[in-house]
């Protein structure tokens, strides 16, 4: 599902307007979207909707990672952040799904990326890509932080694992 269609897209929909019915689908997965809608949780609310009971939710968001428009960039989410966004489900599990390497290295390049292109996009997407390519091996000393809880309050993205709980209202 997505707003656009692209060719490995099977529905093309506003996520504000899901065509799905209520208490239908087993699951949603999300990576990196909840931070480009401009009412995340109403959007939430939606899943909540069309999600059955018991079924679940497995959403990667950021927290501390730089601006990426795509087209729009709206909002971070904190571990506690993200309890209160999904209060209408149970919190199965929250991880973060990199580490501090991970946080150190989107910000470095982020910031040479500006620097040394003298506001010029088109240069600071070439230096991007490249300090990308260069630095990208480094993320692997992240295996050590990923999954521990401990790290939640430095990571870049966080996985949430919500259920749909209780009775519906919406049967």
């Amino acid at each position: 599902l997505d707003f656009f269609d692209y060719d490995a897209v099977d529905i093309v929909c506003d996520l504000s307007a899901l065509p799905f019915k209520p208490n239908s689908v087993d699951a949603y997965v999300s990576r990196s979207v909840l931070e480009h809608v401009p009412n995340p949780s109403g959007i939430v609310a939606h899943f909540h909707r069309c999600t059955k009971v018991g079924g679940l939710g497995l959403h990667l968001i950021p927290f501390l990672f730089p601006f990426h428009a795509s087209p729009s960039d709206f909002q971070r989410y904190t571990h506690k952040g993200l309890e209160m966004l999904f209060r209408e489900w149970e919190i199965v599990e929250q991880t973060n799904a990199t580490g501090p390497i991970t946080l150190g290295l989107l910000n470095t390049i982020e910031f040479l990326s500006i620097m040394f292109s003298l506001g010029q996009a088109q240069v600071k997407a070439f230096i991007y890509l490249l300090l990308c390519s260069l630095l990208f091996p480094l993320k692997y000393l992240d295996a050590l932080f990923v999954n521990r809880k401990s790290f939640l309050s430095m990571a870049p993205s966080i996985f949430t694992v919500v259920r749909k709980h209780g009775q519906d209202s919406t049967s």
